[in-house]
């Protein structure tokens, strides 16, 4: 097994214990949702330990923070859209982007961090933050430690070589802009790294985070094929973040073709005057449906998100990844081919969808291989964490 951390939560901590509980500030990222699912199963784990938790996140995370965790203190801030090319950080286009001419990003910023002051009697035990520098600059500040837990990390602490016209530098200068220290850097990776080492930044690796639903109940339906041979079943994702390169209607008409296939397809498009065949479903981002999806699917299309993939690889779900135009997506999609759990192409299309559901037989035997295969697994996050930082 490659280390996947099954268990999320622990048993909470009797009462008595000598433990601290600890005042924590989470800052969680909102574009795309693998950082809000990431940081679900650390809240849970930390509420089950006892320690007092204040949520800052951004647009569809905090969204997801409210929902599933109501009870909690939780304030929006706002990141900022940093482009970037194989260079770093690019500067001008960043300028350019609507997204930074928001006005009033400081005060809102600094109400929220107001809302953190008056909600801990004292200043929080730690900071952790999934790609969210506004709780970064609070850990400064206040000289508070850092803790950062992400998966773009890696490509700060270890030097993975060039892809296409892609580089790591397009992560690393990020990185080093909104998180120049910290005292702790976790990243989570569902496939085995075998670059050198940065000197400069310490990143340690751990094993990806999964949902609730994800769990040992889930095994009977790990890759286990739809019995029904003519009517397969396919979960399509395509992800939030970034400019997928092909419109809804383009999509709809090649999965049309397809009409001994049913697709069900998760996203915040909008279908307006695009006809849908029968054989394909269209829903919203979902939190409670698409887990179930998944499950009972025979396989996934989707772009080639960190989390999803680590979910698809423990489902032992075969994948037919469309990587957007970033590094890490890039990383992951070839990892997937890498590891024979999957194909990557840069788009959709008949040829592509063709190649994967003749194979899906084939990749689900590859997929319980590969995973058999790397035993030696990284170690959990929730045990850094309680070894580093004493949760």
């Amino acid at each position: 097994m490659h280390g996947f951390d099954e268990q999320v939560l622990r048993a909470p901590k009797p009462v008595g214990s000598t433990e601290i509980e600890m005042d924590i500030l989470i800052g969680i990222c909102g574009i795309g949702n693998g950082h809000a699912i990431r940081q679900t199963s650390v809240i849970r784990w930390l509420d089950a330990r006892g320690h007092r938790v204040f949520i800052l996140a951004t647009e569809q995370s905090l969204r997801i923070m409210r929902t599933l965790f109501p009870e909690h203190a939780a304030s929006e801030v706002f990141v900022p859209w940093v482009a970037s090319h194989s260079h770093g950080v690019d500067f001008k286009m960043s300028a350019c982007n609507d997204r930074n001419g928001k006005s009033a990003v400081y005060q809102e910023n600094y109400a929220a961090l107001a809302r953190v002051d008056g909600f801990f009697a004292a200043k929080p035990d730690l900071v952790i933050s999934d790609y969210e520098p506004t709780v970064a600059q609070y850990a400064y500040a206040n000289d508070r430690p850092l803790v950062t837990f992400d998966e773009q990390s890696k490509f700060l602490g270890y030097d993975f070589p060039p892809i296409e016209n892609s580089t790591r530098q397009e992560e690393a200068s990020r990185l080093r802009m909104f998180f120049p220290k910290a005292g702790l850097r976790l990243s989570c990776s569902f496939f085995p790294v075998v670059h050198p080492r940065d000197s400069h930044h310490r990143v340690d690796l751990v094993s990806p985070l999964l949902r609730n639903e994800f769990t040992a109940s889930s095994i009977p339906q790990r890759g286990v094929p739809n019995q029904n041979e003519n009517r397969k079943r396919i979960v399509v994702y395509f992800s939030p973040y970034g400019s997928f390169g092909q419109n809804p209607q383009d999509v709809i008409e090649v999965l049309a073709r397809f009409p001994h296939t049913q697709f069900q397809v998760f996203s915040d498009w909008c279908y307006k005057n695009v006809t849908v065949p029968d054989h394909v479903e269209l829903f919203g981002f979902d939190f409670c449906t698409f887990p179930i999806k998944l499950q009972e699917a025979d396989g996934l299309i989707c772009t080639a998100g960190h989390t999803l993939l680590s979910e698809a690889f423990y489902l032992r779900k075969p994948v037919l990844a469309i990587p957007l135009d970033t590094f890490s997506q890039k990383v992951c999609a070839g990892m997937i081919e890498q590891l024979g759990l999957g194909f990557s192409h840069r788009e959709l299309s008949f040829e592509s969808v063709s190649r994967f559901l003749n194979r899906l037989r084939d990749l689900q035997e590859r997929g319980e291989v590969a995973w058999n295969k790397y035993e030696g697994s990284y170690p959990s996050v929730f045990q850094r964490l309680e070894d580093e930082c004493g949760l």
